[in-house]
C-alpha cells in the first residue's frame, strides 16, 4: 500500500507487530496497524529531544513536591553525612529504604554540610535532579533499544516517554526515585536483549539496592538468560561440584552466623542458598559419575543432558552478589547478611493490603484496601478460607508469573523480552498487599519499548489507557496529603461514592479497569508472541 502525501509530509506506516498479518489473518486482538500519520519531515534528534526533556524538567522542579517524601529524604541526606553511612541503619533513625539510593542522599548530605546548609526549597530542587537524569537516561536507553526500528519511531517512543504525564509528576514535580528503578530496568533488558546477559545482571543488581520493587521482574529476566545463554560447553564437572560445596558452606556459614538472630527471614535466606549449593554439588557429583557410565532413561534422553550447567548464568549471579557485597558494604561493614534485616522491616512499615495502589486489593474501595494483610492485626481481618491475604497475594503472583513465561516461552527479540519482564512487574503490582500507588511506575518505559518493537496498537492502547489511571493514582495520592497543586473539582470526583448508578466509589471503578486491563493485555500479549510471522515485511 502507497500513499501520495503532500511535499513537507512524512508517512510512518506501522503493521501489527513484527508479523505484518493481511486481511483474515487479523484477529480481533491482533490487528495490524496500518495509517499514515502526518509528521514535519524534519524530525528531530534523539539531542534536541532529549535536551528539551530536560529543560522541561528543570522547569517543573519548581513546582512544590511531595514532602512527606522529600522531608524524609532531606533528613536522610544529613544523617548520612554527619553519623556517617555504617551507622545508619543501627539507630532508631526511621530508614525503609535500601542502600543503593542512600549513596545519592550522602553526596548531597555532604553537599549541604560544604556549603553551610541548604534552604528547604533548594534541598527539595536538588532532591529532584537524580530523578530528571534518570528520566533523559531512560528516553535515551529506549532509543537506542529501539535501534532496529524506524528513526521516526525510536524519536517519537523517546519523546512519548518524556512527555508522559506519570513520568512528569513522579521525577520533576513528587520527587521520588521510582525513575531510577525504570531505568536499571530497562538497561537489563537492553544488555540482556544485545547478548550481554552479565551487564543486564550487574545493572538490575544496582536496581534492586535503589528500589527492591525491581524483584518483581527477576523471573522472567531469569527465564530469558538462561532460555538465550544455554552454553553447548558447559563449565566441567568438577568445577561445579566445588561451586556447589562453596555455596553450601557459605549457607551453612550464614545460618551459624545467625543463629540467634530473631528474624526467621535471616534462617529462611541462608537456608535456601545452602539447599541451592547442595542440589547444584550434587548435580556436579552426578556429572562426574555419568564420566564413567552413560545410562539412558526409557526415552533414549541421556541423562547426562538432564543435568545442564548455565556457565552464563553462573557468572552474572557471582558477579552480582560479589558487587553487591561491595555496594553494601560501607553500610553493613562484616556483617553483609543485615541487610536482609533491613529489607524484611521495611516491608513491614505499611502492613495494610494496598496502600493507595489502584490494584486488585482495592477493588473493594480506599478503605478496604487499607486493612491488614495479615491476621493478628486487627480481630477477624485480612484473611480469605483461614488465609492471609499476604500470601493470597504472593500465590497470585506466582501462578500469574508462571502463566506469563509459559505465554512468553516462545518469544523472541527485544520485544518479547520487554513484554515478559512489564508482565511480570504488572502483576506484582495488581496481585501483591502492601503495594504503594507508585510501584506500577516501573512497568510503563519497558511496556512502551514492546508496544513499539511489536508494532502492537493494542499494546499501545494499553499504555495509554493504564498511564491514565496510573496519573490519576498519583495525583489523587499528591493532593490527598496536601493542596498544592490541588484542583478541588477534580479532587470531588476521587471522592465520589456512586459513579453512574454503580454504586462504586472511582477508587473501586479505577481499580477494577486496571485489573480488567491486566487480562486483556495478558490475552493480546499471548497472540501477538504466538502469531505466524512474515519474511519481508513492507
Amino acid at each position: 500500500m502507497s500513499l501520495k502525501l503532500p511535499d513537507g509530509l512524512l508517512m510512518v506506516e506501522a503493521e501489527a507487530g513484527a508479523a505484518g498479518l493481511h486481511g483474515e489473518d487479523v484477529s480481533a486482538v491482533d490487528s495490524t496497524i496500518e495509517f499514515a500519520i502526518q509528521l514535519p519531515l524534519r524530525v528531530p534528534s534523539i539531542g534536541v529531544v532529549l535536551a528539551f526533556g530536560l529543560l522541561l524538567r528543570l522547569g517543573l522542579a519548581f513546582l512544590p513536591a511531595f514532602q512527606i517524601d522529600t522531608g524524609t529524604f532531606q533528613a536522610w541526606s544529613r544523617q548520612l553525612a554527619s553519623d556517617h553511612p555504617w551507622n545508619f541503619y543501627n539507630t532508631d533513625f526511621f530508614t525503609d529504604y535500601a542502600p543503593g539510593y542512600m549513596y545519592i542522599l550522602w553526596l548531597f548530605g555532604e553537599l549541604d554540610r560544604l556549603f553551610g546548609g541548604f534552604g528547604l526549597s533548594t534541598f527539595e530542587y536538588i532532591l529532584k535532579l537524580p530523578s530528571i537524569v534518570a528520566d533523559i537516561g531512560s528516553a535515551y536507553v529506549l532509543y537506542l533499544l529501539l535501534k532496529d526500528q524506524r528513526r521516526e519511531w525510536r524519536i517519537g517512543a523517546a519523546t512519548l516517554y518524556l512527555l508522559f504525564p506519570p513520568v512528569l509528576l513522579i521525577g520533576p514535580v513528587w520527587g521520588q526515585v521510582d525513575s531510577l528503578l525504570a531505568l536499571f530496568l530497562l538497561l537489563a533488558i537492553y544488555f540482556v536483549g544485545t547478548e550481554r546477559p552479565i551487564s543486564g545482571a550487574l545493572a538490575y543488581t544496582i536496581g534492586f539496592l535503589i528500589k527492591p520493587q525491581i524483584i518483581a521482574a527477576l523471573p522472567f529476566l531469569a527465564f530469558w538468560i538462561m532460555k538465550r545463554f544455554r552454553s553447548e560447553t558447559p563449565i566441567q564437572a568438577t568445577t561445579q561440584l566445588f561451586t556447589g560445596l562453596s555455596v553450601l558452606a557459605a549457607g551453612i556459614a550464614g545460618l551459624a552466623l545467625v543463629d540467634q538472630d530473631p528474624h526467621a527471614s535471616y534462617r529462611l535466606v541462608f537456608g535456601g542458598i545452602a539447599a541451592v549449593g547442595g542440589v547444584e554439588g550434587l548435580r556436579g557429583l552426578g556429572r562426574m559419575a555419568l564420566d564413567r557410565w552413560e545410562p539412558s532413561v526409557p526415552s533414549g534422553l541421556s541423562i547426562r543432558e538432564l543435568l545442564p550447567s548455565f556457565p552464563t548464568w553462573y557468572r552474572a549471579v557471582g558477579l552480582s552478589l560479589a558487587v553487591a557485597l561491595v555496594l553494601i558494604f560501607p553500610f553493613f561493614t562484616y556483617k553483609p547478611w543485615e541487610i536482609i534485616g533491613q529489607l524484611y522491616k521495611a516491608n513491614e512499615v505499611y502492613p495494610v493490603n494496598s496502600f493507595f495502589a489502584y490494584n486488585f486489593w482495592n477493588v473493594g474501595g480506599l478503605a478496604e484496601g487499607f486493612k491488614p494483610d495479615v491476621s493478628g492485626i486487627k480481630p477477624d481481618e485480612g484473611t480469605f478460607l483461614g488465609i492471609d491475604h499476604r500470601a493470597w497475594g504472593l500465590f497470585l503472583y506466582a501462578i500469574s508469573t508462571v502463566a506469563i513465561i509459559w505465554l512468553m516461552r516462545k518469544s523472541e527479540g527485544i520485544g518479547g523480552l520487554a513484554l515478559g519482564t512489564s508482565l511480570c512487574v504488572l502483576v506484582f503490582y495488581v496481585f501483591m498487599t502492601r503495594m504503594h500507588e507508585r510501584y506500577a511506575f516501573a512497568f510503563f518505559l519497558p511496556f512502551l519499548a514492546a508496544a513499539v518493537d511489536l508494532r502492537s496498537r493494542v499494546l499501545f492502547a494499553a499504555f495509554l489507557s493504564l498511564g491514565v489511571i496510573h496519573f490519576f493514582n498519583l495525583y489523587h495520592v499528591y493532593v490527598y496529603y496536601q493542596h498544592a497543586l490541588k484542583w478541588p473539582a477534580f479532587y470531588k470526583w476521587f471522592e465520589r461514592t456512586d459513579n453512574l448508578s454503580t454504586g462504586l466509589d472511582t477508587v473501586q471503578v479505577l481499580s477494577l479497569l486496571f485489573v480488567a486491563a491486566l487480562a486483556l493485555v495478558l490475552a493480546a500479549a499471548y497472540v501477538i508472541i504466538n502469531r505466524p510471522r512474515r519474511v519481508g515485511v513492507t
